[in-house]
């Protein structure tokens, strides 16, 4: 072979007896005895591989009757790369162009075809009368179109990036193109949508394969092209390719403490292997340089410098670097610390031990680094994998796994020792289920829109193979659990497209079934994606079944709180043209008067309202039935069908009783009588946490993020038919007046620069988001609450009489922490004889339960102070409210209570949201502490991110409410006072079933 050099490219030739070089299809003509394919049924077999076999063959086949971009599927280890050059050996392709993604991968690719990697070896391709392919690495781009030629117009094979060639010029890929024969991608999953589209298009009347270990490039969306082979990962692992990946999940919320508790699973499991004889190493994983430094400075090097780790980062030197490469290959270190080693193409199989400290940037090069864990070495055992699943990040790649391929559920064997209640709930129901098929599909990512039929059913005993009646056994995969009572089928099925009659054309569709046998009140659930073929099923399994239907589904209400019908359908029971009506908005209060009165029948409802934990919604009609806006595991859906099956079998629930007590919208031409006591953004607005959402004083002001904007009202009415509203931005007031006229409503800005809203690109005036996204005011008047959105009233249910009782108070001696009655605010100065400084030094810290103590007091506050509780079950928020008294002397003034509760009630939106909640705090301390100090009195930045951990984790959460007032004297407390007490209590409760406490003299 001889060699030509221009630039940093290469081009390694066959010469005759003349010097002269030998062209490429002289070259390809050796192949056709030299090549000998083989195919190895055993281990001790040569040959092509099952994978490798069936990939080559499914080229063939696609190639004699289509020449269009097809795909090969391949897991990592199965030996693509062997693939494809039997491919260009036995199908004597002249002249082929391989991309690869990296640096290091064109060189290893390069290097290995110049002699056809292994084939050789294994006896499929001759030396003695094969010549090795004419051979050209381009690393870089040619000066001239010219020199470009002289390099490739001779080659079998040339090597290069996509980087690269996505940088040549028109007429370079045009002459690439021309040359080529075929085009072969190694690691299509790297290469963006842009850039290979651009670049295939110059091939597309070429021959184009793209091989990967998943069909998913990285930005998770499916590579184009034909798949025309996909080797199972399963299979894989079955015919002993792959070894099990023995998968670690750890539980650490603290980062600092997750990274080393990573590294100390990691080396136990190293030492039980050393013991075992494995020549095993520990692959730490981080995302960066400098991170790989910390790791290994101040854990791996630290901890374990008796197992000699090596650190190997990009920028520390090649030499450096490559002399740790050998001590690993030597087997001298037992652990490296690295950013992406595998990325790089570096490739050792002693590599066991994976400690993911932090997550790859996409599944696919995930995807590639477990699998090369797994690869099968009769020297070497299982592979290990380490990842801290309290960060959330790591939890979701290695989840995706599951989703893209169910497969790795067979390949990642879970050990561990903790799981939380919700997983191992699920976890239990899943291994009720007895699998009669081998089914594609995997039960555990069942997510199900949460609805039900409801059947009535006596019998003792279902027919099991009763559905094969109705459905194609064939083309069904059914999964069931007589111990749980619970099957599910999915059928596949094929119908024709409506905008052709050609029979070969046709759509793949999906249907699910899931029944559930509620034995305990005699009621069968179906949640189906086809009812008629879903009551045939139920006729089929359960004879004797009869439909549940009537006014009992609408007992499915009874327990919704502050219960808001959207809609509601009517049937007309007396005589007349109209038989049925569909009440919404403002005429629901019409329609639930008929419905009462029995002038009409109820069809169907659907609604809103809240649980005590949180916001609820939920459908329901006559024909049997109910359904919520939700996504949901099985599990969930299986204990939601009891919960509803209890409640239709209550006969003390009376349907008229649930309907008289929900709320009703009505129009209205003026505000009703009382107090204005809060008033909100819209849509949460309050909690949003973006900085490219909020108002700013002119069109090319400084932005002023939501956060730090608030509403407020003014708390007495300038008229029955104007409310003053004040837009706080920056402790600046801006005046609003919000009218209320016969056609409908109006806000306008009264005083202040002229404001606008901006949301990303959007800048609109102020006036115009208020109409589009109108706030909401509460008035409470004698026993009454009202909320106000537009022009539409709703009447709340609330106290009319009675008193907030004793436990709730908790009595202060402020006089004795020499606090200022008159005085709210601590201050970036934290003023010792403030209500707030004695709520968190004289009241909080003498709690030792605190985790965290926050002050959060300022424009864009959650609350005057947060304080946090954390006992490894449950997250409990304390939100502290603190108003000053407007007197010198405690009394029994309504005004010192209005704004507090308003407060109190408006904080409360944050329980659907508690990560809102921890990335709001943590915004909050960083912005303050680079100019004033820290907000936190107790614990640290790094605790509030532990709790966001735990939270993203799902572990359960609550708030707990406290108003601080020390101008309220208990003594003196007056019926008024008790009522706007009672009703701020009762809304806490029945909302998110929050806890009060008043802190009072």
């Amino acid at each position: 072979m001889q060699e030509i050099k221009l630039k940093n490219n290469e081009f390694k030739f066959n010469v005759d007896a003349n010097g002269h070089t030998i062209h490429p299809r002289k070259v390809s003509e050796s192949w056709i005895h030299a090549y000998n394919e083989k195919y190895s049924n055993s281990e001790d077999e040569n040959g092509l591989r099952d994978p490798q076999y069936g990939a080559l063959n499914a080229i063939r086949a696609h190639w004699t009757v289509s020449n269009d971009p097809a795909n090969i599927v391949m897991p990592t280890g199965t030996g693509k790369t062997e693939t494809m050059y039997a491919t260009i050996l036995s199908e004597r392709i002249n002249t082929t162009l391989i991309v690869v993604p990296s640096d290091q991968l064109r060189k290893q690719t390069y290097e290995s075809v110049q002699y056809f990697g292994i084939l050789p070896d294994i006896n499929m391709l001759d030396r003695s009368s094969a010549l090795m392919p004419n051979t050209t690495i381009l690393r870089s781009i040619p000066s001239t179109l010219k020199e470009l030629q002289e390099l490739i117009q001779n080659s079998n094979v040339i090597v290069s990036t996509i980087s690269l060639l996505s940088k040549y010029n028109h007429e370079y890929k045009n002459l690439l193109a021309s040359v080529c024969d075929a085009l072969i991608i190694d690691e299509a999953h790297h290469i963006g949508a842009k850039t290979w589209s651009d670049f295939k298009g110059y091939f597309r009347e070429k021959k184009i394969l793209q091989f990967t270990a998943t069909p998913y490039r990285n930005d998770h969306k499916k590579i184009t092209g034909k798949y025309i082979y996909n080797y199972p990962l399963a299979l894989a692992q079955k015919k002993g390719y792959f070894k099990k990946i023995e998968y670690y999940p750890i539980r650490e919320y603290d980062d600092m403490k997750g990274d080393l508790a990573i590294a100390e699973k990691a080396v136990e499991i190293l030492k039980k292997d050393i013991d075992k004889g494995f020549n095993h190493i520990i692959l730490a994983r981080a995302k960066t340089r400098k991170r790989a430094e910390e790791l290994y400075n101040t854990i791996y090097n630290k901890y374990y410098s008796d197992l000699n780790p090596v650190l190997i980062i990009s920028g520390q030197g090649k030499r450096k670097n490559d002399a740790y490469m050998e001590k690993l290959k030597e087997y001298k270190s037992k652990i490296v610390v690295c950013v992406d080693m595998f990325g790089e193409g570096i490739d050792i199989s002693e590599l066991k031990i994976a400690a993911i400290h932090d997550k790859y940037k996409s599944l696919p090069i995930t995807v590639q680094f477990i699998g090369r864990f797994a690869r099968q070495s009769k020297r070497l055992g299982n592979a290990s994998l380490i990842t801290n699943i309290a960060n959330d990040d790591l939890k979701d790649q290695v989840d995706e796994l599951y989703q893209q391929d169910s497969d790795w559920n067979e390949l990642l064997n879970v050990i561990s020792t903790e799981k939380v209640d919700e997983q191992i709930d699920l976890q239990d129901l899943l291994d009720a289920f007895d699998s009669i098929d081998v089914s594609t599909i995997n039960i555990e990512q069942l997510q199900m829109k949460i609805s039900t039929r409801m059947f009535n059913y006596k019998g003792i005993e279902w027919i099991e193979e009763g559905w094969k009646s109705v459905l194609d056994s064939d083309n069904t995969m059914y999964h069931y659990s007589n111990t749980e009572k619970l099957m599910i089928l999915v059928e596949k099925f094929e119908s024709s497209v409506h905008w052709s009659s050609q029979k070969d054309i046709a759509e793949l569709g999906w249907n699910l079934f899931v029944i559930f046998w509620d034995e305990n009140n005699h009621i069968i659930h179906i949640n189906e994606t086809d009812q008629q073929k879903g009551n045939k099923l139920i006729k089929a399994m359960f004879p004797e079944s009869t439909r549940l239907e009537g006014d009992v589904m609408f007992r499915t209400l009874n327990g919704v709180n502050r219960l808001m019908i959207g809609t509601l359908g009517l049937k007309n029971e007396l005589p007349g043209k109209l038989s049925y009506r569909m009440f919404a908005g403002t005429d629901v209060a019409e329609g639930v008067s008929n419905a009462v009165r029995g002038i009409s029948t109820k069809s169907n409802i659907f609604a809103n309202g809240f649980s005590g934990n949180g916001k609820v919604s939920i459908g329901c009609s006559y024909r049997g039935k109910v359904w919520s806006r939700w996504v949901e595991s099985i599990k969930y859906w299986k204990d939601w069908c009891g919960d509803i099956s209890a409640k239709v079998k209550d006969d003390s629930i009376e349907t008229e009783d649930i309907l008289k007590g929900s709320l009703k919208g009505k129009s209205v031409s003026k505000f009703p009588e009382g107090v204005i006591y809060r008033a909100e953004l819209s849509h949460d607005a309050e909690s949003e946490n973006s900085d490219r959402k909020g108002f700013t004083k002119g069109k090319i002001k400084e932005l002023v993020p939501l956060y730090n904007c608030e509403l407020k009202v003014e708390h007495e009415k300038k008229d029955n038919q104007t409310i003053i509203l004040i837009l706080e931005i920056n402790q600046e007031r801006i005046k609003f007046e919000y009218i209320i006229t016969n056609e409908y409503f109006e806000i306008n800005q009264i005083e202040g620069p002229q404001i606008y809203y901006v949301s990303g690109k959007k800048i609109i005036p102020v006036e115009e988001y208020f109409y589009n996204e109108p706030p909401t005011v509460w008035i409470i008047g004698k026993g009454n609450i009202y909320s106000l959105q537009t022009n539409i009233q709703v009447e709340l249910n609330g106290p009319s009489n009675g008193k907030l009782s004793e436990e709730h108070f908790i009595l202060q001696d402020w006089k004795k922490n020499n606090v200022d009655l008159k005085k709210e605010s601590q201050g970036k100065d934290k003023k010792s004889n403030t209500i707030q400084y004695s709520v968190i030094n004289h009241i909080l810290k003498k709690d030792k339960d605190y985790l965290i103590i926050f002050d959060d007091d300022g424009t864009g506050e959650i609350a005057d102070v947060v304080a946090i509780k954390d006992n490894d079950k449950e997250i409990i928020f304390e939100f502290y409210h603190c108003k000053y008294s407007s007197s010198d002397k405690p009394g029994s003034r309504v005004a010192d209570l209005y704004e507090v509760c308003g407060q109190t009630e408006k904080s409360l939106r944050w329980a659907s949201d508690y990560i809102a909640i921890m990335n709001r705090l943590i915004k909050r301390e960083v912005e303050r502490n680079r100019e004033y100090g820290t907000r936190i009195e107790r614990g640290s930045l790094n605790d509030l991110n532990t709790i966001k951990n735990k939270l993203k984790a799902g572990m359960n959460a609550k708030i707990n409410m406290n108003i601080v007032q020390p101008g309220i004297n208990s003594k003196k407390i007056s019926d008024e006072m008790h009522i706007i007490l009672l009703a701020c209590e009762s809304y806490l409760k029945e909302t998110y079933g929050s806890s009060l406490k008043v802190y009072c003299s």
